[in-house]
């Protein structure tokens, strides 16, 4: 297996305050989302060491989370009823369970849900904020705490790469091709350098790569 690197931010912004993190799921070529919403070869071939690696990231470093309005639509037709593993349950992320930590950061943690048409939602510690999207995220960014953790919603991170507000992207790059969808980055983006934090390939060909601000990181080996 490739060596594994890390990144620790014990101060990651440069007041001390949140760092704003992209995770997601993206292809070779590029797209977060394939045409029609399809999220299939996520699913396909999904490997438990990667789902419990996503359980610890959201559940340990993770606070806020950034939702646009149609990942959002999707998070809240089934996280709210999702079902927990059971102690011994054998992990199979395609089976219909999750685990139980992600479960708790999505439902449990403050969400913000960036909509210019949604006017409500109905799910617990939830905000829907219609206009004033960077302004909303420069103010998290000035708090202390643990990240603001964008999950997927290729909108919201395409605006805030432009607004140049991010300060880390955690990658879960999959071998496939789509050839068209939602792309990761869009036109616009100045220039900003990052480093290699950690890289972390899985037993399905998934690779997961973190790149942080060179201004905000401090880059060790990983000694595991």
């Amino acid at each position: 297996m490739a060596a594994e690197f890390a990144v620790r931010h014990q101060r990651p912004t440069a007041d001390g305050g949140r760092r704003v993190v992209a995770s997601t799921f993206v292809t070779l070529d590029g797209y977060m989302v394939g045409p029609d919403e399809d999220m299939s070869w996520v699913i396909e071939g999904f490997d438990p060491e990667m789902q419990v690696d996503i359980a610890e990231e959201m559940s340990g470093t993770s606070e806020v989370f950034v939702f646009g309005r149609v990942t959002y639509e999707i998070f809240a037709a089934y996280w709210p009823d999702a079902v927990a593993y059971d102690e011994g349950d054998e992990l199979n992320p395609a089976a219909g369970k999750e685990d139980p930590r992600i479960i708790r950061a999505l439902n449990e943690s403050p969400k913000l849900v960036f909509s210019r048409t949604l006017e409500r939602s109905d799910c617990d510690s939830t905000r829907v904020v219609n206009e004033g999207l960077e302004d909303e995220i420069r103010r998290l960014k000035q708090q202390p705490g643990k990240a603001v953790s964008i999950q997927g919603s290729a909108s919201i991170v395409q605006a805030l790469a432009r607004a140049d507000l991010i300060d880390e992207y955690h990658l879960y790059v999959h071998p496939v091709l789509l050839g068209n969808g939602k792309p990761l980055f869009a036109t616009g983006v100045s220039r900003q350098d990052f480093e290699l934090g950690r890289i972390k390939p899985y037993a399905n060909g998934v690779v997961s790569m973190t790149y942080a601000r060179k201004a905000v990181a401090t880059l060790h080996k990983d000694p595991s």
